[in-house]
């Protein structure tokens, strides 16, 4: 009984499932302060995540003690003083909660709120700062993490064909690589003030991975894309301004460049994540359309609906957009800037992983 195990060994109550994913999160209570937690609580019948565990443990801590905001600690247990603990076939975790609200997905501002776009390049940068620090001082742990293509074992083997497909022979090694979130996305956005300002990334870091930075940059960009090349649906309008991928990205990068120095971002590899993220949603849609996988990887509820929409409109065949907007990230360099440059997969893409 996991209510029971995490009351037992942190005093909290256990509230309800909040996230399901490659691990379940629990929202708890400190009944003497009614502080919120969130639980972690990973499925592991073959005794293999323990060590990972520990080490994404060992890296957050440190990032909160380098004082990189929004960061939700990890508590220690009350008996043993351990961050993760054994219960059966499962590994429990309890982490701080993030500061200030989720962002309402609703009102489309992560979209078109600029405040809000450049605190996510800023708040990235610094964040690829200190792993590229803990890199060289923890090579051992760093050498252990999952690399970006088996770090959800249900999805991601499909990027083994697409190395040779986008000639991404260059395989992530420092300075362009370290330690990446992997999972920065609208729902793992939690803000406050006015105007908004981001206060914390959420509480979800099972997606840390070895890879090229601006996959954690492309991971920001996916459903804003996305959601440009699908569409609205018939009768939906989308409040504000239009979505305008290449605005948000001008704000993301630019935000980015300011603290890690310009030219930080390589334009033509960030293109190359982007289709990366796109085959890994494309599978998820092909393997269960109903399941949600998509609309974990998008970050917000409606995700599936929007992957198939766009699937439908971004087969070549079927593409509504002007011709220029095709095939431009197979072009040596980033493309020019004043055309689209998110155009459709190829069909070979589509042989990967449509049924």
């Amino acid at each position: 009984d996991i209510a029971t195990f995490v009351h037992d060994n942190w005093g909290y109550l256990l509230g309800n499932v909040i996230k399901n994913c490659q691990n379940h999160t629990f929202c708890a209570t400190d009944p003497n302060s009614d502080q919120l937690y969130a639980v972690s609580v990973t499925e592991d019948p073959q005794n293999i995540h323990y060590q990972r565990i520990l080490d994404e443990i060992t890296f957050l801590t440190y990032l909160a003690n380098e004082d990189l905001t929004s960061v939700c600690e990890p508590v220690r247990s009350l008996n043993n003083g351990q961050y993760a603990l054994r219960c059966g076939t499962i590994i429990v975790c309890v982490f701080g909660w993030p500061k200030g609200n989720p962002i309402d997905i609703s009102s489309y501002q992560w979209i078109t709120d600029k405040n809000i776009i450049q605190a996510q390049g800023v708040w990235l940068a610094k964040f690829h700062n200190l792993s590229a620090k803990f890199s060289s001082i923890a090579s051992d742990i760093t050498y252990r993490m999952r690399r970006w293509n088996y770090n959800c074992e249900d999805l991601y083997p499909i990027h083994e064909d697409a190395l040779s497909l986008y000639e991404l022979s260059d395989s992530p090694h420092p300075p362009a690589a370290g330690i990446i979130h992997g999972n920065v996305t609208v729902s793992n956005l939690f803000v406050s003030g006015d105007p908004l300002s981001l206060s914390s990334v959420g509480f979800r870091w099972d997606r840390l991975q070895w890879a090229w930075f601006e996959l954690d940059i492309a991971q920001c960009l996916l459903a804003i894309v996305m959601l440009h090349e699908a569409g609205p649906q018939e009768g939906e309008e989308l409040p504000g301004t239009p979505v305008d991928p290449l605005q948000v990205e001008d704000w993301l990068v630019g935000a980015y460049e300011a603290v890690r120095g310009p030219g930080s971002v390589n334009r033509a590899r960030l293109y190359r994540m982007l289709q990366l993220r796109k085959i890994m949603c494309g599978r998820a849609a092909a393997l269960d359309r109903e399941s949600g996988d998509v609309s974990a990887e998008l970050g917000w509820p409606g995700g599936a609906e929007l992957v198939v929409r766009w699937l439908a409109r971004a087969r070549p065949q079927g593409w509504q957009g002007p011709p220029e907007e095709r095939g431009i990230l197979f072009a040596e360099g980033p493309p020019p800037h004043q055309v689209c440059s998110y155009g459709p997969l190829p069909d070979q893409c589509y042989d990967l992983f449509c049924p």
